[in-house]
């Protein structure tokens, strides 16, 4: 039996999504997987491990480049339409 939970954004989650998909994150290998924005440590590693596993972003380990997956880029679609511009 497979279980669907319906993933509940905040905020926080939509601006980190906003940062990935303007291009300024970047997930370090050496450091475990720590997503960062403009150089920085995200203040909410658990928010971006949460959004790395549930396939929202994805990153592609040999260039350390975050990237929304086509479900992220969906996600801030809908945002959008409903008249909040993720930050």
């Amino acid at each position: 039996m497979v279980v669907t939970v319906p993933l509940m954004l905040s905020d926080r989650d939509y601006a980190i999504l906003g940062a990935v998909a303007a291009g300024r994150c970047a997930v370090g290998q050496s450091d475990g997987g720590i997503l960062t924005i403009d150089g920085m440590a995200c203040c909410d590693q658990f928010a971006a491990r949460r959004l790395l596993r549930s396939g929202v972003v994805s990153s592609e380990f040999e260039k350390e480049h975050a990237a929304l997956t086509e479900f992220g880029r969906e996600l801030i679609s809908e945002k959008k339409s409903a008249g909040k511009e993720p930050r």
